[in-house]
């Protein structure tokens, strides 16, 4: 995306009145700012919409889109105190919706979050207790795209726990997945970008991870 688009697209978020449309969009937003490299500027979006959030009295579950992309963009990026307090903000936040809305989809939200939070805190036992958790959740909700998502994590933190077998199988269970949704896909074209995106999300040797094991 461009950056004049990126640029009209936060004039746009910042116009709106309402937290339920301006909470994704900035979420977007933020997404599009990273794949863009910019760090400084996701970090102040993912700020803004935290601090929209803060000032919701009652959550509601379209911030969970918005907040797992800045907890995990926070997780894997350079260790600042500012985003181990960004990262604290949106737990916080994602503690207060399931104890708001108590659904499932609240549960998967901050079991994932709180997984991400224990790779950050270098806890690999931890984090696959809270991945073994999240994964089947979005299994129950039928979301196999976030399923897939983190079964991948699982099998990083396993294979921090040296526990290769069921990494290996971990991270099986999540190319099946990611295969078993391009095969619903008609325009070849379409099929491999989302291959693509998937894979780069669900990259089997992440930098990241290492860099989370350097901290």
């Amino acid at each position: 995306m461009a950056r004049r688009e990126v640029e009209s697209e936060l004039q746009t978020a910042r116009t709106l009145d309402e937290a339920q449309t301006t909470v994704p969009h900035l979420g977007q937003l933020s997404r599009s700012l990273a794949a863009l490299g910019q760090e400084a500027e996701t970090e102040l979006i993912i700020q803004e919409f935290l601090t929209l959030n803060e000032r919701t009295p009652y959550g509601h579950a379209y911030s969970i889109p918005s907040l797992l992309p800045a907890c995990r963009w926070l997780v894997h990026r350079q260790a600042t105190s500012e985003a181990l307090e960004s990262l604290q903000f949106c737990l916080q936040q994602l503690e207060r919706l399931e104890a708001q809305l108590q659904s499932l989809e609240s549960a998967a939200g901050l079991a994932e979050a709180r997984g991400l939070a224990a790779v950050y805190n270098q806890q690999p036992a931890l984090a696959v207790e809270q991945f073994q958790r999240v994964a089947a959740h979005w299994a129950n909700l039928n979301r196999p795209y976030d399923q897939a998502r983190v079964l991948h994590d699982l099998g990083q933190a396993l294979n921090q726990t040296k526990d290769t077998p069921q990494a290996q199988s971990a991270f099986k269970q999540a190319l099946d997945l990611i295969e078993r949704l391009a095969d619903q896909l008609e325009e070849p074209e379409l099929k491999a970008s989302f291959l693509h995106s998937a894979r780069c999300l669900t990259t089997w040797t992440s930098a990241s991870s290492d860099e989370a094991r350097k901290r």
